[in-house]
């Protein structure tokens, strides 16, 4: 340990700066460089991975809390050792969860299909959502064509889509087959969504 010049603390090991400390307690390791931005840890590796492990027990949680001197942890980020889940926090409140399998929870905390939020899929890649509302919104701004599209084994097999004129929203087959609706009216139209 020895002052590096004003105000500047290091620790060294093997001849090397380890530990930087300068005088506005910005803290670098690996680096005897003290970055000029505004960040207070720097750890630095050269030529490897460099990784950062916060461990806890088997029944216990980790935990990194971003906040301010009203609320320390009023965001969130928590990993879960009980179920191997990882959660994220906002405002005081979880907002998004990744379960053990891979799914993905939004707006809700159990992949119970009754409860209000969003879960896409883990492994079986399905997406799941559940309001008391109108659940998905889609929009297409500028040019005609299609919204939605279908496919079966990666080929193309029909369309949702809306055009400006005649059928205002369509239906299709990749065959050309299709029913617009506009109107009062329903309309045959190609896989464009013209009518026909």
């Amino acid at each position: 340990i020895y002052r590096g010049g004003t105000d500047i603390l290091k620790f060294v090991t093997a001849g090397v700066d380890a530990i930087t400390i300068d005088a506005t307690q910005r803290v670098a390791i690996g680096t005897s460089t003290i970055p000029t931005n505004d960040s207070v840890l720097t750890i630095r590796k050269d030529g490897s991975a460099n990784e950062f492990n916060i461990l806890s027990g088997t029944s216990s949680a980790s935990v990194i809390n971003m906040g301010d001197s009203d609320d320390y942890n009023i965001q969130r980020i928590k990993a879960d050792n009980t179920d191997n889940s990882l959660h994220f926090q906002t405002n005081n409140s979880e907002r998004m969860r990744i379960d053990s399998s891979g799914r993905l929870l939004v707006g809700k905390t159990s992949t119970n299909f009754g409860t209000e939020g969003v879960e896409i899929g883990g492994a079986d890649g399905k997406i799941f959502i559940t309001r008391d509302e109108n659940s998905l919104y889609l929009n297409r701004t500028s040019s005609d064509g299609n919204i939605i599209q279908f496919y079966k084994d990666s080929s193309t097999v029909g369309s949702i889509g809306s055009v400006a004129s005649g059928a205002n929203l369509y239906i299709s087959a990749n065959s050309g087959v299709g029913l617009g609706i506009g109107g009062d009216n329903l309309y045959p139209v190609n896989a464009s969504g013209a009518s026909t």
